[in-house]
């Protein structure tokens, strides 16, 4: 089950609820779509600084 929602009144509010196969989710999990990652772009490393405006 893959569920995806937010948090309303100090209760859990889905948006989302799919219901898919173990093989699949080895799939999906082998594609890095896994929960926590997010989808075209990389999250840098904790330590790296972010880059200044450019002029």
């Amino acid at each position: 089950m893959f569920v995806r929602g937010a948090v309303q009144n100090n209760a859990f509010v889905p948006k989302m609820v799919m219901v898919i196969g173990a093989e699949q989710w080895k799939r999906m999990q082998e594609m890095g779509m896994a929960p926590g990652m997010t989808t075209g772009t990389a999250k840098p490393p904790a330590d790296s600084k972010p880059n200044p405006p450019q002029r």
